[in-house]
């Protein structure tokens, strides 16, 4: 497998090891532009790293990394800069407004002042988050918090967006929100990683996906080996993915 000029994001031989745990073992995947690329896993399955592996959160123990063709461990500014990036891990800031957030990230991007303005503006709308903007962290709802945090992430234009469990906590009515914008990302020529276990929700929006089980790769949909697969997402997923063996509860009933 190399890497080619349709090639999003390009994938050879990751790995990442925390100690004793490998977390993630020889991961090799590509995923092509303007699509919606899906990792599924269950909690644990090492979905997380990966992703932060892929935007230069985290430094890989070996393995070689491409995103827009640029070699993630020589170019990581130029990386950066290109990506969006959503995480449950990456707080946002106690002292700062949503308006201030929106601010410093633009800044971090060189965008002009004007133009910041313009765009923050936007982006809080289409969220129904203007009327919101000088609301600091702990003064918004967990869906709230996740609109500013997805809105952070694409002031600058970024030609993918990583999303790592994007539904998680969130209600119906958002949730479809988030679907009608990757729709329309995707339109426009971005290109959306998506980690998350909504295997339900994914079914609909994912144009390949790979799984991924403590760490290990364990379907590639666009494997030449995979033939072509009617199942469902679900039903996929579970013949690959271990689940927990059955306990008789026996004091119940």
């Amino acid at each position: 497998m190399s890497s080619g000029d349709k090639d999003a994001i390009y994938v050879k031989d990751l790995s990442k090891s925390f100690g004793n745990v490998q977390a993630v073992q020889n991961l090799s995947f590509r995923v092509r532009r303007g699509t919606v690329f899906g990792l599924l896993g269950k909690n644990g399955s090492g979905k997380s790293t990966t992703a932060k592996l892929l935007t230069g959160l985290l430094k890989p123990d070996s393995g070689t990394v491409f995103i827009n063709g640029c070699n993630i461990g020589s170019n990581l500014i130029d990386v950066q800069k290109s990506i969006g990036v959503l995480s449950n891990e990456m707080a946002l800031i106690d002292v700062l407004t949503v308006w201030e957030h929106l601010m410093l990230a633009s800044r971090a991007y060189d965008i002009s002042r004007d133009e910041a303005e313009a765009r923050s503006e936007k982006l809080l709308r289409y969220f129904d988050l203007w009327d919101d903007r000088h609301k600091y962290p702990d003064q918004l709802s967990v869906g709230m918090y996740k609109k500013a945090s997805i809105a952070m992430s694409l002031v600058h234009n970024p030609k993918i967006l990583f999303l790592d469990e994007p539904f998680e906590g969130l209600d119906p009515v958002f949730i479809k929100s988030i679907c009608e914008l990757i729709e329309q990302l995707v339109n426009k020529g971005v290109t959306i990683f998506l980690a998350s276990h909504f295997l339900a929700l994914m079914q609909n929006i994912l144009n390949a996906f790979v799984i991924i089980d403590s760490g290990k790769m364990v379907y590639n949909s666009d494997s030449q080996d995979n033939p072509e697969d009617n199942r469902s997402l679900e039903d996929i997923f579970f013949s690959f993915v271990k689940t927990r063996a059955s306990t008789e509860l026996e004091w119940i009933g």
